[in-house]
């Protein structure tokens, strides 16, 4: 019999309901009723893993589900509509698993709400549908277990390959003394206010939290000067997500004291003592944020920015949910490559394995953005190629004023010289004297020029001239690719190559389909 819900609420039948001092075994043990808990949850679950789930309500993630919304709180990206570029902000600033979720909210909230008196109570009964949908076939085929109104009251670690470890987190039920335990071999705190992570002793360490700070974000722009020569925050190579944050709205500037106060303990609130002019520009979030270095075994969610200044405002929706995706994520690959007490720390041992690499590539091929471009949604057919070749430096944007990618625009021949260049892992050239008179040693592409040609990749139009800024078409693409990887022009190119201009959509997908090779 096929578990259903009703309203919004799950049938009973749907819990696990452990006994006094039972202990119950897992892939993944998630804590919490956070957006965060919910997104990796879900994340973990469409990606292969078992997960138990721990929340101390019988509403799914209530918490959320009571605010009635899911844009309550989006920044000014998230909120750019659909006519710009094509592209709204719900298919760049966020990942596609989050947008369809967002997608059925509001063809429940349409569907209920017609004639009816009570929109709050729709709307929360049409959030609640709609996440429950989500979880309901997993539930039916027992690769999900939720266990609900209980808390945690300890967490248990012990020394494995001299490394401290979550062995197991103790509950108990709200309303009872009953206690039981649950082990997974990977658990994420995603509570809000990092209860587990709290109780661990020795204290957490997270190695990479201190990149999340916003001085090393290095994206601070003033509110007054609004046109920045520099469009991204930090942008880390082992990306798993990408996240803006925005102030509060603050009240108007008012003369009397009271709202001078009022002016003064929102800024204290939202973390904005020490930069209360400023924003931060769009940044990605680095995996070592995610994982703590110890205990060993234990992700974390976003409330664990708690000793960040603005850690208030890592409270808002997007950003808990993207953490709570790549964290998911993170234990779905980990799991899948075998990772149960191995002798190495998470991220150490990833490594050997190019766990990294899986671990992004899967997330964007969820539809997770994992580099911040604007004009590229996650469900461009290129999208994969584009994000990935930007993250390994390969193919990125033209400009760094803006968030765009550009995908349209052809691609010159100093261009395809810089691609190609990035992709090799050799060192560059960059000899006293220029090969060409068109590409002196202050042109901007010059090392990359000097290496292609220098490798036998490309050639000058002419004994003197290279043409730096030729738009190349297809067909010459082919020729040059021919020549570099004969054994892979197949795939590159699927279909016969056309006198059509190359474009730099089709740049990042040859330079992934090398990569690839």
């Amino acid at each position: 019999m096929q578990i259903q819900q009703h309203h919004g609420l799950l049938e009973n039948a749907a819990f696990t309901q452990p006994t006094s001092g039972e202990t119950l075994r897992c892939q993944m043990l998630v804590v919490g009723a956070s957006p965060s808990a919910y997104a990796a949850v879900l994340s973990a679950l469409q990606n292969g893993a078992k997960v138990c789930w721990v929340q101390s309500s019988a509403i799914v993630a209530e918490p959320w589900v009571m605010q009635a919304s899911l844009g309550a709180d989006d920044h000014a990206l998230l909120r750019r509509p659909g006519y710009w570029k094509g592209v709204s902000g719900e298919k760049f600033a966020i990942s596609r698993r989050h947008r369809r979720l967002r997608d059925r909210d509001r063809q429940l909230i349409q569907t209920l709400s017609s004639g009816s008196d009570a929109p709050q109570k729709l709307a929360v009964v049409a959030l609640a549908t709609a996440l429950n949908n989500e979880l309901l076939p997993f539930i039916n085929q027992g690769n999900l277990m939720l266990i609900a109104r209980a808390v945690p009251v300890a967490v248990l670690t012990a020394d494995s390959h001299r490394i401290c470890r979550v062995v197991q987190v103790v509950f108990r039920y709200i309303n009872s003394k009953v206690r039981f335990s649950v082990h997974g071999s990977l658990t994420l705190d995603a509570t809000s206010t990092s209860t587990l992570s709290k109780q661990v002793q020795p204290p957490i360490q997270v190695t990479g939290m201190t990149e999340l700070q916003p001085p090393q974000l290095g994206g601070l722009t003033s509110h007054d000067k609004p046109w920045s020569s520099q469009a991204r925050g930090a942008q880390f190579s082992d990306s798993v997500g990408i996240a803006h944050l925005e102030p509060p709205e603050l009240p108007p500037e008012q003369p009397s004291a009271q709202n001078q106060s009022r002016r003064g303990q929102l800024r204290v609130l939202a973390g904005l003592t020490s930069w209360q002019s400023r924003r931060l520009r769009p940044f990605t979030l680095p995996l070592a944020a995610i994982v703590a270095a110890a205990p060993e075994g234990l992700l974390l969610s976003a409330a664990s920015v708690s000793s960040a200044e603005w850690s208030p405002l890592a409270q808002q929706q997007p950003f808990q949910w993207a953490w709570g995706e790549a964290a998911g994520t993170v234990a779905a690959i980990a799991l899948k490559l075998g990772y149960t007490k191995p002798d190495q720390p998470l991220l150490t041992w990833l490594q050997p394995l190019n766990g990294i690499d899986l671990l992004q590539r899967q997330l964007l091929q969820d539809g997770v953005p994992l580099y911040w471009f604007d004009d590229v949604s996650h469900d461009d057919p290129d999208f994969v190629p584009i994000q990935y070749m930007a993250l390994k430096g390969i193919v990125r944007t033209v400009r760094e004023r803006d968030l765009h990618f550009r995908p349209e625009t052809p691609v010159s021949r100093a261009v395809f010289a810089t691609a190609l260049v990035n992709l090799w892992e050799g060192d560059r050239r960059f000899p006293d004297s220029p090969s060409f008179q068109d590409v002196s040693r202050y042109h901007w592409a010059y090392a990359s020029v000097e290496t292609a040609v220098n490798n036998g990749w490309m050639s000058g139009i002419t004994a003197q001239d290279f043409f730096p800024s030729r738009i190349l078409t297809q067909q010459q693409s082919y020729e040059i690719l021919q020549r570099i990887a004969p054994s892979a022009i197949g795939s590159l190119f699927p279909q016969p190559p056309t006198e059509e201009l190359l474009r730099r959509r089709d740049l990042a997908r040859m330079m992934y389909g090398l990569y690839l090779a």
